[in-house]
């Protein structure tokens, strides 16, 4: 994680957002995703699920639960070409030979952006080759490992800052200094309104495309949510001097050890709550892997019983853990009183079974891959010790964007998104 020394290092080159320079016109009734929390913190979110819950018949909802559960027979997944494939990988000598796996056209696309907005700001700009930008890119992720106050610290010799810059044998500050200010990967004359995303969506395009190609996940997958950057973006619109605020929110669909398979982002103006949208999320994520018995990890931000219907739908099992107050769950389980190390849980007709552990806290798991059994010796059900241990997975792809050193804050947004 970048302390807050390390702050001031892109803040003072870093420009403001462009945003000046386009015109969004944005639906005011576009759904929003709820804000970014620990899977422990419920928050204020839920409120509007809960006037949704509320609105629900129980009765109704209960009915369609059993208190017997039953084991199910989880569909077997051919794994004959799975993982990552192996003539791809044996063309890689060395270190940098995999990440060039992941840059193929990205290289030419910033490149060719950052020349292109060189020259509209600047009719005199001495364009970037593409020795330039991965010497650029490499001083960016060396900065992200050896941090210093600011960012002249990596030209200077003062032995304070180790005596052997960093930056002198790579660019001159002033160019390093240039490219950063100008780094673009959109060209903003071709800006309709309609992609709010669109400084980044080519980008994401281009890594989803070369992942895809590398690595084919197995069994058992993952979806993380992360923010790239701490504040939100300001869009125009095109009603006159009228913006809005956005989060932007990057999902990342993982296999087992954190291998990113794919990515989505979303832009939002109300981050209260989450809706269908978390639904329809999963189900774009896992587009091209459903139907094959595969078994999706997920927080509570995502997990519903509407969610777990729909890939069983499409053979894929789900477990997650679940916000008290989803639609459609059965109201004895959630209201009954426990005591710790006690559980309770019901089970529908398809499949779907919720359970609820009272540990320290109350513990709400939504899965349709598991039953009630315990672990030996114990009053914990093997699902919440299951999904315990897949969450380190599911963190680990996060773990690794902190160590970007685009962690500081900035209106220039869509640089966070450069790998």
């Amino acid at each position: 994680m970048i302390n807050d020394g390390f702050e001031p290092l892109f803040d003072s080159v870093f420009v403001n957002s462009d945003y000046e320079e386009l015109d969004d016109d944005v639906d005011d009734n576009t759904d929003s995703l709820a804000s970014l929390r620990n899977d422990d913190d419920s928050g204020n979110s839920e409120s509007e699920d809960e006037e949704e819950q509320n609105g629900c018949d129980n009765d109704e909802i209960d009915a369609e639960w059993s208190n017997v559960v039953v084991a199910r027979e989880n569909s077997p997944l051919d794994e004959s070409s799975l993982g990552f494939q192996s003539d791809i990988m044996l063309t890689c000598k060395d270190p940098v030979d995999f990440y060039e796996l992941f840059m193929v056209d990205v290289w030419e696309l910033i490149v060719k952006e950052t020349n292109i907005y060189g020259y509209q700001k600047h009719p005199g700009w001495e364009p970037i080759t593409m020795e330039d930008m991965k010497k650029f890119i490499g001083l960016c992720l060396q900065m992200g490992i050896v941090q210093l106050p600011h960012l002249k610290n990596y030209w200077s010799n003062n032995p304070a800052f180790g005596k052997y810059p960093i930056g002198p044998d790579v660019m001159s500050r002033e160019r390093f200094e240039k490219i950063l200010t100008h780094l673009h990967l959109a060209d903003n004359s071709n800006y309709d309104g309609s992609d709010r995303l669109f400084k980044i969506s080519r980008l994401i395009e281009l890594i989803n495309r070369n992942c895809k190609a590398v690595c084919r996940p197995g069994k058992e997958v993952y979806i993380n949510r992360s923010m790239p950057f701490t504040g939100r973006v300001l869009f125009r619109q095109c009603t006159p001097h009228k913006k809005l605020r956005y989060d932007v929110k990057l999902f990342k669909l993982c296999s087992e050890r954190g291998y990113t398979y794919k990515m989505l982002a979303y832009a939002d103006k109300n981050h209260n709550r989450a809706g269908h949208l978390a639904e329809r999320v999963v189900m774009t994520l896992m587009d091209d892997l459903l139907d094959e018995g595969r078994h999706l990890y997920i927080d509570k931000w995502f997990t519903s019983v509407s969610l777990a219907e729909s890939l069983l739908r499409r053979n894929t099992y789900l477990t997650g853990m679940c916000k008290k107050n989803r639609i459609g769950l059965p109201k004895d389980i959630i209201q009954r009183k426990l005591s710790k190390g006690q559980w309770a849980a019901k089970q529908k007709e398809n499949g779907v079974m919720v359970l609820r552990w009272k540990d320290t806290q109350d513990i709400i798991i939504l899965s349709t891959a598991h039953d009630i059994s315990l672990i030996p010796n114990t009053s914990k059900p093997e699902v919440v010790e299951s999904y315990r241990k897949r969450k380190a997975s599911m963190d680990s792809s996060a773990q690794m964007t902190s160590y970007s050193p685009y962690s500081t804050r900035s209106n220039k947004w869509h640089v966070y998104f450069v790998p």
